[in-house]
């Protein structure tokens, strides 16, 4: 759980910066269509590459203790840059631009950010403690095709809508 604590704490801090940087724009950008196929190409995009994507076998992490499981896994989430673009592109698709104008909605979709993580966290090890075991390995490579067939979808929503 200090793992996915870590991941949602990255992943709030790089939520953070997407939308204070695309709130602060929003006078600028209003609704601008092009952006909405850039984000929406850039969604189908991860998609593709999710489906794609061969997991190789992760071995367990070395860090000691949970302080030392979480610390280390801030820092290597926020080793991927390429996450605060995923927020960019999500903010942008889905058309939330005009909705971060205000510093207390910014606020707000980034506590959203991380309690759905931190919320996905505790679904996922849970899961894997009952599952792990008993789940064939091919399991994940499925869950990376619909994760991915959902960054898709998203995609092509923005596209079209």
């Amino acid at each position: 759980m200090a793992v996915g604590l870590g991941a949602a704490t990255a992943d709030a801090i790089y939520a953070g910066i997407a939308a204070f940087a695309m709130g602060a724009a929003a006078p600028f950008i209003a609704e601008s269509s092009w952006l909405g196929i850039a984000g929406g190409t850039v969604l189908v995009a991860i998609g593709l590459r999710d489906i794609r994507h061969r997991h190789a076998p992760v071995s367990p992490p070395t860090l000691h203790g949970h302080a030392g499981a979480y610390a280390g896994t801030v820092l290597l989430t926020l080793t991927n840059p390429a996450t605060v673009l995923t927020f960019a592109a999500i903010i942008v698709g889905l058309g939330l631009v005009p909705d971060l104008v205000s510093i207390y909605d910014r606020l707000v979709f980034v506590a959203g950010v991380f309690v759905g993580s931190t919320a996905w966290w505790i679904v996922l090890s849970t899961a894997g403690g009952h599952l792990g075991r008993r789940l064939p390995p091919h399991a994940i490579g499925w869950t990376r095709r619909v994760a991915g067939g959902a960054f898709i979808a998203f995609g092509v929503y923005a596209i079209v809508g």
